[in-house]
């Protein structure tokens, strides 16, 4: 049997292990151990809470389950003569659960804790503990079902070389808003917080960053429309709800502007025929 590389105690909280694990991917750190290319070796690894919960009856500790403290990844390992932007190729060649611990569990957080994506309709916490017999699963309390419990990895992935970490940090750094309409009509005449209200709570965060607006009222959007119509500026109209961003949008390119005003669709239809005039050519019809 291959060597096991790293190695878990599961009656210990994984932060007093001697050889620690680590929850992200950076250059600084360090590997455990390095291997030639073709080397086998086992590894072993904790649950993706670090052993939070217990196989047991009780969904307290999923109710309790401190969600800071998650992802622990064993490792990492290096590989002898790879250099960063090489291909690497990891076979995984068996995977199982550790001895003594032929178990998993599924569990529902409760809405004051993480919540889940059914939350309105499950608010509290709820665990069920399976048991392996072979490949197959079943749980005391899901009665009545088995199903085949194929153990799966987790994570697993590369660290980045400095210079990969530094040019990632630097793109998702940059601040880019796609519109800077801080609110939009909404049914009834609501008013509806828009990207631009988000746009301002961030800069009103950070202080004035330099950040980038890609959509209205800059003019590759009205551009990018004009040359998929295959029409002119004198030949299209802009149809919006803003003076600040579609309206300045529009005349910054010499486009007609339409204000869109919620649910008026006769002044709406009567405002474009009015901008067209007799030079109208499609035919057009706005509902409310």
């Amino acid at each position: 049997m291959p060597r096991t590389a790293f190695k878990v105690d599961l009656s210990r909280p994984p932060e007093v292990a001697e050889t620690k694990t680590h929850n992200r991917w950076h250059p600084d750190v360090p590997m455990v151990e390095m291997f030639k290319p073709g080397d086998e070796f086992r590894v072993e690894c904790f649950d993706w809470t670090g052993g939070q919960i217990e196989n047991d009856d009780s969904a307290n500790d999923v109710r309790d389950v401190d969600l800071t403290k998650v992802h622990y990844l064993s490792g990492p390992f290096g590989v002898e003569g790879a250099e960063p932007g090489d291909l690497l190729v990891v076979d995984l060649l068996d995977l199982g659960y550790l001895p003594g611990s032929a178990w998993g569990f599924t569990g529902i957080f409760a809405r004051e804790n993480g919540g889940g994506f059914l939350v309105d309709h499950y608010p509290h916490a709820r665990k069920a503990c399976w048991d392996f017999h072979g490949i197959y699963t079943t749980s005391r309390h899901v009665p009545g079902v088995r199903w085949a419990g194929i153990i799966h990895p987790g994570l697993i992935g590369c660290l980045p070389s400095q210079e990969l970490l530094d040019r990632c940090n630097k793109r998702e750094a940059e601040l880019i808003a796609t519109n800077p309409d801080r609110t939009h009509p909404g049914p009834g005449g609501s008013i509806v917080p828009e990207t631009g209200a988000l746009l301002a709570s961030i800069l009103a965060c950070v202080g004035q960053v330099d950040h980038r607006i890609i959509g209205k009222p800059e003019p590759a959007l009205f551009e990018a429309g004009l040359a998929r119509l295959g029409t002119t500026a004198h030949e299209t109209v802009v149809i919006g709800d803003n003076d600040e961003t579609d309206g300045l949008g529009a005349q910054r390119l010499g486009l007609r502007f339409a204000k869109l005003e919620a649910a008026d669709a006769v002044t709406t239809a009567a405002r474009l025929a009015s901008l067209f005039g007799n030079d109208a050519r499609p035919a057009l019809e706005i509902g409310s």
